[in-house]
């Protein structure tokens, strides 16, 4: 079976002017900064549209997706079935459980709730550097041998998968699942331009960096947004938290 996938090519970008005494008085290539830091930031702006983008002039995110309770007006008629995924795929799990092996059970379970239908790579968790430590000291409680703290350096335990750490995701949130059934349309990779004409009576040097992206899962059962917190009744991940 073919499903067909409507996708646009959405620019994201940014500028900087700097005063050209500065970079001529500069001991570094502050050009080269300039530029690098631009890319970095588009990067970082692409990485909030794939886990929060709210479709609107940009890509659809994980959360987004998964936060959907209605067909949304994006969903294509040569798609398979639309399905609500706000209660099987938008979880919470107490932080205080009972004891670390409790709160681990209960997480691996949450987590795997992710299928693998049609994946073709890995897991990826994305969450806060933060979030990250709180699941280490849960392990280290766990065992103080340290061997499933050992296994953590970047991957998740027990469950598997690469550990992404993003620090604009709200603490105690994690998002994940199997990163190739997200569809990324690259129209245009990131093209980076100076230019000493636009302000040239104010003497500065203006830089920019564009790029086009859309994106959206096409298996949003392959996906899943967790939140660790006290008590059961948590909210889960919304889309909203970001911007």
């Amino acid at each position: 079976v073919f499903n067909q996938f409507d996708v646009d090519g959405y620019k994201v970008g940014g500028y900087v002017a700097i005063p050209n005494s500065i970079l001529e008085d500069s001991d570094i290539n502050l050009t080269s900064e300039v530029l690098d830091v631009i890319s970095q930031s588009i990067g970082l702006a692409l990485d909030k549209a794939i886990l929060y983008g709210t479709g609107v002039k940009m890509p659809v995110g994980i959360v987004t997706r998964l936060a959907e309770i209605a067909q949304p007006a994006y969903w294509g008629q040569r798609e398979q079935a639309w399905t609500d995924l706000s209660t099987t795929n938008l979880l919470t799990i107490d932080q205080n459980a009972a004891t670390p092996e409790a709160f681990y059970a209960d997480l691996i379970l949450k987590l795997g709730v992710v299928r693998a239908n049609y994946a073709t790579g890995g897991k990826f968790w994305a969450m806060s550097e933060q979030t990250f430590n709180i699941l280490k000291a849960k392990a280290l409680q766990f065992n103080a041998a340290g061997a499933i703290v050992s296994g953590m350096q970047e991957t998740m335990p027990v469950i598997g998968g690469d550990v992404v750490l993003l620090d604009f995701i709200p603490v105690n949130h994690i998002i994940g699942g199997y990163g190739s059934l997200y569809l990324l349309a690259e129209r245009a990779g990131v093209q980076l331009a100076q230019s000493e004409h636009v302000q040239f009576i104010q003497d500065n040097t203006v830089f920019k960096g564009t790029a086009r992206y859309d994106g959206r899962p096409v298996f949003g059962e392959a996906f899943v947004g967790l939140t660790i917190e006290q008590g059961v009744g948590a909210a889960a991940p919304d889309p909203t938290d970001v911007v």
